[in-house]
């Protein structure tokens, strides 16, 4: 398990692996060559010697008769058993002449009837050792067959090929030790960049997420995860910083109310009051719980948008009805505030979920409504082109200064101007954004203090 786990030990486990097989197959391949080489010089020596005593057979006039072959029963073929043989034999077997070497112990080859063709075996010898047989049949001028034999000892091609066996083993296994050493050690410098990334990853904890991997200290296959991981880090941080931030600023937006429930309920229990002084603390209690219920949702819906997992159904929505919703949900603030609501919208379709652009646009309408003038409007225009279908809402209203434009889709951000004129919770413009981030719609603003805004809305089309 210790082994498997590891990346270095797998990797040289694989090339020891693949070297061993390669000097083994370089091994066999080595032994087996030579072993043909061998074995085919002595079956080259063998067929000259069955043509040479062929030709002596003969004789030089050609006569059917057998010829003097004391020239070639000398050396090897003179001394007993000595692992050089040759023989004469008829078709019927009877031997007609053989060495020295096999007539002076009365030994003689295997005999079978050969074709005219030389045939090679493998054989046991009278010297109870291995040999190479070659036999041939040859025809005399008068129809007889002879058989030709001849035979040599492999006993000192095998001992040949067994010391090469040994010293092939000898110097592959010495050059495979040095490989395995080399490997290791190339393995592991090639895996130092690793144990850099990891001093470096054990360094960054919820404290230091601002650290980053230095990519030029790392080798150029690790660079692409050292960027990687940068690049997680920076979301990890700033989602880390946003979920610090939305605590922070949670906590701030409801201390007021608890601060006036509790401001409430210590002053009405500082001493005996009336039943009327009871009632009037309760409904301000009962202001404050709901103001706090109501923005306590508010949090949770912007939570779920910024979590992704604000549940949605998504079908062909007409946008200009979608719109006739919203001024009839927001047609009595319109009226009290005497705005006039206007919209000029064409027939386009899109993919959304039509609860949730509701919403949206209920937002963005209503703050229309509330920070505009009396006497006012708001205008909303529904548009498309090939790509896109665009809604803007504009208003006549107090309009929002260049500062606060880039912050205006901020959690509890409230332009200082609109203060003065409406109370919020600060999330409405959040949540508006997170719907239409989820439909992948993209939202922005231009507005003028003093002449009004405008929010522009750009769905996809499908």
């Amino acid at each position: 398990m210790i082994f498997s786990s590891s990346i270095k030990s797998r990797l040289v486990a694989v090339f020891l692996f693949t070297s061993a097989a390669i000097y083994a197959s370089l091994g066999f391949y080595l032994y087996y060559n030579l072993k043909n080489i061998a074995i085919g010089a002595v079956d080259e020596h063998l067929h000259d010697e069955v043509q040479l005593i062929a030709g002596h057979i003969y004789g030089r006039d050609g006569r059917d008769s057998l010829a003097e072959l004391a020239d070639i029963a000398i050396g090897d073929y003179a001394e007993p058993l000595s692992g050089h043989y040759y023989q004469i034999s008829d078709e019927s077997g009877k031997v007609l002449e053989s060495s020295p070497s096999l007539s002076i112990v009365g030994a003689a080859l295997p005999f079978r009837l050969p074709s005219v063709e030389p045939e090679l075996s493998f054989i046991t010898g009278p010297d109870r050792k291995p040999h190479r047989l070659i036999e041939q049949r040859f025809v005399t001028p008068k129809g007889k067959s002879i058989i030709v034999q001849a035979s040599e000892s492999l006993t000192e091609t095998y001992v040949l090929l067994s010391v090469f066996k040994r010293r092939t083993f000898l110097v592959l296994t010495v050059v495979f030790l040095l490989t395995a050493a080399a490997i290791y050690t190339a393995v592991g410098y090639a895996l130092r960049g690793i144990g850099f990334f990891t001093r470096e990853v054990g360094l960054i904890t919820e404290k230091s997420l601002m650290r980053r991997i230095d990519t030029e200290g790392v080798s150029d296959e690790l660079r692409p995860l050292a960027e990687s991981f940068n690049t997680v880090l920076s979301r990890l941080e700033t989602s880390f910083e946003r979920q610090q931030r939305f605590v922070s600023e949670t906590s701030h937006e409801l201390r007021t109310p608890a601060a006036v429930i509790k401001s409430y309920c210590d002053v009405t229990l500082a001493k005996k009051r009336e039943s009327a002084e009871y009632i009037t603390a309760l409904e301000g209690i009962s202001n404050s719980v709901g103001r706090m219920s109501f923005m306590i949702d508010r949090i949770l819906e912007v939570a779920r948008l910024e979590a992704g997992i604000l549940g949605m159904t998504r079908a062909d929505v007409r946008v200009k009805d979608v719109i006739d919703d919203v001024f009839r949900l927001v047609g009595q603030k319109a009226e009290e505030e005497g705005v006039l609501l206007k919209l000029d919208a064409d027939d386009s379709v899109v993919s959304a979920d039509r609860e949730r652009i509701t919403e949206a646009f209920v937002n963005l309408v209503y703050n229309a409504i509330k920070y505009n003038r009396r006497g006012g409007y708001v205008d909303v225009a529904v548009r498309s082109d090939a790509k896109y279908c665009v809604v803007t809402v504009s208003d006549t209203g107090v309009g929002i200064d260049k500062a606060s434009q880039q912050k205006i889709f901020d959690r509890f951000f409230r332009a200082d101007g609109a203060r003065s004129v409406a109370d919020g919770t600060g999330l409405g413009l959040s949540i508006v954004k997170g719907i239409m981030d989820a439909h992948g719609a993209a939202i922005s603003v231009e507005s003028e203090e003093g002449k009004g805004t405008t929010f522009r809305v750009a769905f996809p089309r499908k």
